[in-house]
């Protein structure tokens, strides 16, 4: 039987920690326990989904109201 995994127990914790703390992915994965491939899988889909937002808003499509409530989630 293989090992249990340890995640965090918010993804979006550790991502803010990766965004805000200015430290290498690996460092906090270590920090947190977690693996260095998730960790940066979940910082890559939060810089996709940011970006996402933006592109929509320039487009007319999401306002910045609505956009501000999906980024706190």
């Amino acid at each position: 039987m293989p090992a249990p995994r340890n995640f965090p127990t918010s993804s979006g914790r550790a991502v803010r920690e990766v965004q805000n703390s200015g430290r290498p992915v690996a460092q906090v994965a270590r920090h947190l326990g977690t693996r260095c491939e998730a960790l940066r899988l979940w910082v890559r889909q939060r810089v996709f989904a940011q970006e996402d937002v933006v592109a929509k808003r320039l487009e007319g499509r999401v306002s910045p109201a609505s956009a501000s409530s999906r980024r706190s989630r």
